[in-house]
């Protein structure tokens, strides 16, 4: 995640809130990151939203240079049919996502649509269709089994019905060093 920001030129110092996907440790591991940047910076709060249990996940990723104790830290996991909840003044409603680990695809004031870690599905699909900037995982190239997560083709396949005019896809791993950004 502080990777990505760095070269989006965000500074993570302001990022007083995070919505996180699902749990696994590719995408909550520099998670204290942004949280002690913004400690260091004078700020005293930081939050972090995301699916049942993510309090457990903090619980263990705070206690490093224990912030627990040195920043207020706030955990939301809405409910399951608690759609659409707001972060400010953002509205957010949410599909689930097929992945090893329960996760959750979000939608922002029915503009942007992000997808993490999963397959291509219908539920996310559905929730995508009309998004302005519809942004979606494409871990594989076409030819590998990749359970719960997507290839091109599967992508594309299952998007030609859905209302949009592109899709940014996110999360590329190259595989034979020949891929390019």
């Amino acid at each position: 995640m502080t990777h990505r920001l760095t070269q989006s030129a965000i500074d993570y110092r302001y990022v007083d809130t995070v919505l996180l996907t699902h749990t696994h440790l590719d995408h909550v591991a520099d998670l204290p990151t942004p949280a002690k940047a913004r400690l260091l910076d004078g700020h005293d709060t930081f939050t972090v939203i995301g699916l049942q249990g993510i309090q457990n996940v903090c619980d263990a990723l705070f206690v490093v240079d224990d912030l627990a104790e040195r920043l207020t830290i706030s955990v939301r996991e809405p409910p399951a049919g608690a759609d659409p909840f707001t972060i400010d003044d953002l509205e957010i409603e949410r599909a689930p996502t097929d992945h090893s680990k329960p996760g959750y695809e979000y939608q922002f004031d029915e503009q942007v649509t992000t997808a993490g870690d999963t397959a291509p599905t219908e539920p996310v699909c559905s929730l995508a269709n009309g998004s302005d900037v519809p942004v979606h995982e494409c871990t594989y190239p076409d030819g590998t089994e990749a359970p719960g997560h997507s290839t091109p083709t599967a992508l594309g396949e299952l998007f030609t019905d859905v209302d949009v005019d592109r899709i940014l896809l996110t999360h590329l791993f190259p595989r034979d060093g020949t891929a390019r950004r």
